[in-house]
């Protein structure tokens, strides 16, 4: 089916059939092109931390970009970011009498249980999604080098070579 033609409900049906297949790339292709279309729907986000849970426990891929993004969904399924009772969190913080009133009890526990997990936390109460990201997440510096290959030189009679490596 063509991405024009392709609703989010049907491309998060398909993500949802390819996780229960182990088909996580091509699930979290589902859910991205899902999520463009509309952002503001919870069972989208919810398979899309599946998706990306489901990839890093595969045990082949451990990429901190990854988890970084599962935490980040995980979290916006935990305080309803999304769908129906959006807005009951305050500019990313969690106020624990707000979300035990209005939250949707069943995402909530099981976004807590998958945070728990990945993390070996959740938010504790008062705590912003920044803060909790700060704290959780893993780093994700890259290191970039540039090759530097000097003119050839005559030294004792022979070309000479020599390569640096500069790290920034």
């Amino acid at each position: 089916m063509a991405e024009t033609t392709s609703s989010p409900n049907s491309l998060r049906l398909s993500a949802e059939y390819a996780i229960r297949v182990h088909r996580y790339d091509q699930a979290i292709r589902f859910c991205e092109r899902a999520l463009k279309k509309d952002k503001d729907d919870l069972d989208t986000h919810q398979r899309y931390a599946e998706a990306l849970e489901g990839k890093l426990n595969d045990g082949f891929y451990d990429d901190p970009q990854v988890f970084n993004s599962c935490v980040r969904e995980w979290l916006i399924v935990s305080h309803n970011e999304a769908g129906e009772e959006k807005g009951i969190s305050f500019h990313g913080l969690a106020i624990p009498l707000v979300e035990h009133l209005y939250g949707d009890d069943e995402r909530v526990i099981t976004a807590r249980k998958h945070l728990t997990a990945l993390t070996g936390s959740v938010p504790r109460a008062w705590e912003t999604d920044g803060r909790f990201l700060k704290r959780v997440c893993r780093p994700t510096t890259a290191v970039k080098a540039r090759l530097a290959v000097p003119d050839k030189t005559k030294e004792n009679g022979q070309d000479q070579h020599a390569a640096t490596l500069w790290l920034k």
